[in-house]
C-alpha cells in the first residue's frame, strides 16, 4: 500500500516540484521545434501577428515563447503577456500567475500567482483552478483550506483536467476535505487514467495490485505501474522508490499466482483460504517438488503454524526435500537446527 505520507508528494507531484516547494514543474528552455508544437504555429507567424497588435492570443504566444524557449527573456515575455491580458486572453493571465509563482523576472510572490489565477479561473481556465486548489493544498497553515482545496480541485476535474481529477482520487483516499470514500477515489482515478495521467497510472496500479476498492487485476496492475515507471523516471528518488517497491511487491504476487494457478487458484483466493485449505494446497505442492512449499510446509511442522500440529521429525524431513531442491533459507535452517 502506497503510504499515506506519501500521498502529499504525489499531489504535488501530479504538475509539481516538492523539491523547490513549487506548485508546477518548471517549462524552461525548450527548443524552438517544441515551442511551435505547444503553439501550433511557427514562431515568425506569431510573431507578425502579435506585432499586429490586437490579437491577445499572438501576443500571448509570444509571450510564452520569450518564457519558456532557450532564448527566453522574462521581461519581453512579462510584456506581450500583459498586452495578451489586456486583450482578454484568460491564457495570458494564467502565465502571468506563473512568472510570480516561479519569479521568473519578478519577484517570487504566490499571493499575486494566485490573484491572476482567480482571475483567469473565473473566465474558465482548468491550470489556474488546480494551482488554486494546490495553492490551499500545500501552502502554510494560514493558507491551508480544506474546503477551497476540495472546490477548487472539483471544478478543475469536472472541466476534464486530468491532473486535477487524479488529485480527486488522492482526497477521496485520504478523507481530506471530504470522507474517505474508496469507490470515488477509485473512479476518479480511472478517469484519470483514461487520460493518460501519469500519477493515476501509479494509484490505479496499486488499487488494482491490492485488490482491496476493486476486483484484483495483477496483469492490469502490471501495466500501468510499468507506464507509470517509464513515463515518472527520475523525477524525484523517493517517487522512483515508491513505483519500485510497488511493483516488487506485484513481482512477488505474480510468482505466487503463477504457482498456484496449476491448482486452480488465483492468488486472491489463495490468500483468503482457510488454514485447513492452506495446508492442502501446500502440502499438494510440497509432494509435487515446489521447493518454497517444501520449506513453507517444514516450517508449518516446526512452529505449528496454520493450525498444523507440530512435529520435528516431519519439519527435517521437508527442510531436507527444499534444501535438496536448492531452497536457500531451508539450507540456512538445517545448519542452524543441526539438522
Amino acid at each position: 500500500m502506497i503510504k499515506p505520507k506519501t500521498f502529499l508528494l504525489l499531489v504535488m507531484l501530479v504538475s509539481s516540484s516538492a523539491v523547490r516547494g513549487q506548485l508546477f514543474y518548471q517549462l524552461n528552455d525548450l527548443p524552438l521545434d517544441t515551442i511551435e508544437a505547444i503553439l501550433g504555429e511557427p514562431i515568425d507567424s506569431i510573431r507578425v501577428r502579435a506585432e499586429r497588435g490586437g490579437d491577445g492570443d499572438a501576443e500571448t504566444s509570444y509571450g510564452m515563447y520569450y518564457l519558456l524557449s532557450m532564448n527566453h527573456n522574462y521581461q519581453i515575455a512579462k510584456r506581450w503577456l500583459l498586452k495578451g491580458e489586456d486583450n482578454e486572453s484568460i491564457e495570458a493571465t494564467y502565465w502571468l500567475g506563473y512568472m510570480y509563482h516561479f519569479g521568473l523576472g519578478v519577484s517570487r510572490d504566490d499571493d499575486m500567482a494566485v490573484r491572476y489565477w482567480h482571475k483567469s479561473a473565473n473566465e474558465g481556465h482548468l491550470m489556474s483552478m488546480y494551482g488554486i486548489a494546490l495553492y490551499y493544498y500545500t501552502g502554510d497553515e494560514s493558507e491551508k483550506n480544506a474546503d477551497s482545496t476540495l472546490y477548487w480541485t472539483r471544478l478543475a476535474a469536472d472541466g476534464g483536467l486530468a491532473q486535477a481529477m487524479t488529485m480527486m482520487s488522492i482526497l477521496y483516499s485520504t478523507g481530506y476535505g471530504v470522507s474517505v470514500d474508496d469507490d470515488e477515489a477509485l473512479r476518479w482515478a480511472y478517469r484519470a487514467s483514461r487520460e493518460d495521467e501519469p500519477l493515476a497510472h501509479l494509484l490505479l496500479g496499486n488499487m488494482l495490485r491490492e485488490g482491496k476498492v476493486c476486483k484484483q487485476d495483477l496483469k492490469g496492475a502490471r501495466e500501468l505501474l510499468e507506464k507509470a515507471k517509464e513515463e515518472l523516471a527520475g523525477l524525484t528518488e523517493e517517487l522512483d522508490e515508491t513505483i519500485d517497491t510497488e511493483l516488487a511487491a506485484l513481482e512477488e504476487m505474480e510468482r505466487i499466482d503463477a504457482r498456484v494457478s496449476k491448482y486452480g487458484y488465483t492468488y486472491a483466493e489463495y490468500k483468503k483460504m482457510t488454514d485447513d485449505q492452506f495446508r492442502s494446497l501446500i502440502e499438494k505442492m510440497a509432494n509435487d517438488g515446489d521447493a518454497e512449499a517444501q520449506y513453507f510446509l517444514a516450517s508449518m511442522y516446526y512452529g505449528g503454524h496454520h493450525g498444523m500440529r507440530k512435529n520435528y521429525k516431519l519439519a527435517r524431513y521437508w527442510y531436507h526435500q527444499a534444501a535438496n531442491n536448492g531452497h536457500e533459507n531451508a539450507k540456512r535452517a538445517l545448519k542452524e537446527l543441526g539438522w
